[in-house]
């Protein structure tokens, strides 16, 4: 069964303010993954959360709205794991390979939320509605942190010797988008690629990583070397 993310849920079987928006917030992922947000329908939603429309709005007030808390809800889920994989106490290298497990690790246990923010956060899709959502609700607050402790790893790593000499300023949003890329997959790369250079994510995952390693670290990690043969998938 294909999993999502949940907001915790009490123990209590009586349904409740915090029951209600989890319910929603899950329906609301698959509707908004699968038909995106222009073909997401509230009926639908409220459908499959069983909840009546009414209450629906009362929670949330518009799809657009609705479309938000599902985005936060994606990103307080993502940066607590990778602020979590920064925060550990492990040397710059070892931060560094966690920080990028942890970005495959987390979209692959909930693909629905890859294949929402593979879409429709790509800056052609995103609307100027949604970017104003998500300052809002403190999104960004969240996120500027956390690079900046990205940064300050990468930092770390180049002063004890550990990384190569890099211009740290441009390398974060570049690994950044090549993270990114490689967790998600290429939009169109079903259609564009013949079926014998179709990756998996598990080598999509260890070509990231090699390349990163390859690219910043002085001597790379060999763990990230051990994967299946290509002519074997």
């Amino acid at each position: 069964m294909v999993s999502s993310f949940r907001v915790s849920r009490p123990a209590k079987p009586k349904r409740n303010a915090e029951a209600t928006k989890a319910s929603i917030l899950d329906a609301a992922l698959k509707e908004f993954a699968e038909q995106g947000l222009a073909g997401a329908r509230m009926d639908e939603i409220a459908k499959a959360a069983s909840v009546n429309k009414a209450l629906l709005y009362y929670y949330f007030e518009s799809k657009q709205r609705l479309f938000v808390g599902v985005i936060q809800q994606a990103f307080l889920l993502i940066t607590d794991a990778l602020r979590d994989a920064l925060s550990r106490p492990a040397n710059p290298k070892e931060k560094l390979l966690a920080f990028l497990d942890a970005n495959f690790e987390v979209l692959a246990a909930h693909p629905l939320l890859a294949r929402l923010l593979g879409h429709e956060l790509d800056i052609r899709n995103i609307s100027p509605e949604t970017i104003q959502g998500l300052l809002e609700g403190g999104i960004f607050d969240r996120v500027v942190p956390l690079l900046s402790d990205l940064r300050r790893v990468l930092a770390e790593g180049v002063r004890t010797g550990e990384f190569r000499s890099i211009d740290i300023d441009a390398v974060v949003p570049l690994l950044i988008m090549v993270v990114r890329t490689a967790a998600r997959g290429m939009p169109m790369g079903a259609v564009v690629l013949p079926r014998s250079q179709k990756l998996s994510p598990a080598r999509r995952r260890a070509a990231a990583i090699d390349f990163i390693g390859s690219a910043i670290f002085v001597q790379p990690p060999t763990r990230i070397h051990k994967r299946k043969p290509v002519s074997k998938e």
